[in-house]
């Protein structure tokens, strides 16, 4: 399946993906019940990713209370002040 995003220019990119994140979170709005979002191995995923994650999905993420997210790793995104109900959990290495 070819990538609908990597032969455009960054402006056209970023209007694609930020209209996709906003049906994304609107549908997830009208489900009934409370999802579960699970990202492991925070640290190894790619910068353009991490980016996304601590951004923008992020500060949609406060605003969506039936999503549950939770982001694993060695490295994990800092908490900032819009993060409403955060719990940050520290694991010794096995």
């Amino acid at each position: 399946m070819r990538n609908p995003l990597s032969n455009v220019d960054q402006s056209t990119r970023n209007f694609r993906l930020t209209e996709l994140r906003e049906a994304f979170f609107y549908d997830l709005q009208r489900i009934p019940q409370k999802l579960v979002f699970l990202f492991d191995t925070y640290e190894k995923a790619p910068q353009e990713l991490a980016d996304w994650l601590e951004g923008k999905f992020l500060a949609d993420v406060v605003d969506t209370p039936k999503l549950i997210l939770v982001i694993a790793g060695q490295q994990i995104p800092q908490p900032t002040s819009g993060w409403i109900y955060i719990t940050v959990v520290a694991w010794k290495p096995f």
